[in-house]
C-alpha cells in the first residue's frame, strides 16, 4: 500500500453518494454538512440523478450525474478532475467509482465502508474483484461504520484495517 498524503486543512470535502436520497449512510450528510461547514466547504455529488433531497446548499454545492452508466462515470470523472486537489469522501459506492476517482487524479480519498455485501454471486463478482485488486495499490483511507463491517471488508475484499 502506498502512503497517504496529508490533507490540506482547509480543503473542501466532496461527499460522493450513489443517490442523494435520505436513507442509510446518506442520512449522515446533513449532519456532516452542519458540523464541518464552518471549517471547510462541503459539497455533495450524487452519481445518479435523484434531486437534492439531502437539504444541502443548492447551486454549486450539489451536483448530480446521469442515469446512463457511461454518462454517469464520465460526468463524475470530469467533476473529480476539476476538484482533484480536494478531499473526496466516497460513501460505499463501490470499486468502479473509487477507480474513476483515482484515475481522475484525486489523491485525498476517504472510502466509507457501510455494510457487508460487496458483490453478488456469479459472473458479476469477477469485475468487482478485479477492480478491488487494482485500487488496493493506491493510497486510500478506509473507514467503516462498525467493527463487523470493517472485519468483513478486511477478510473478503482486501487486507486493509479500516478505522471505525
Amino acid at each position: 500500500m502506498n502512503k497517504l498524503k496529508a490533507i490540506p486543512a482547509a480543503a473542501p470535502v466532496h461527499y460522493v453518494v450513489w443517490e442523494s436520497i435520505p436513507g442509510g449512510m446518506e442520512s449522515y450528510i446533513p449532519y456532516y454538512n452542519n458540523r464541518f461547514n464552518s471549517e471547510r466547504e462541503v459539497y455533495v455529488y450524487s452519481l445518479r440523478p435523484a434531486g437534492n433531497l439531502l437539504n444541502i446548499s443548492p447551486g454549486d454545492h450539489f451536483k448530480q450525474g446521469s442515469a446512463s452508466n457511461w454518462q454517469c462515470y464520465l460526468m463524475y470523472f470530469r467533476y473529480c478532475r476539476a476538484n482533484r486537489k480536494n478531499l473526496f469522501h466516497i460513501m460505499n459506492s463501490g470499486p468502479f467509482v473509487l477507480f474513476v476517482t483515482l484515475m481522475a487524479g484525486v489523491r485525498h480519498i476517504v472510502y466509507h465502508i457501510h455494510g457487508t455485501k460487496h458483490w453478488k454471486a456469479g459472473w458479476g463478482k469477477i469485475p468487482l474483484k478485479l477492480a478491488w485488486a487494482i485500487v488496493r495499490f493506491f493510497p486510500v483511507h478506509y473507514i467503516a461504520n462498525s467493527k463487523h463491517s470493517g472485519r468483513v471488508f478486511h477478510e473478503e475484499v482486501m487486507p486493509v484495517e479500516p478505522q471505525v
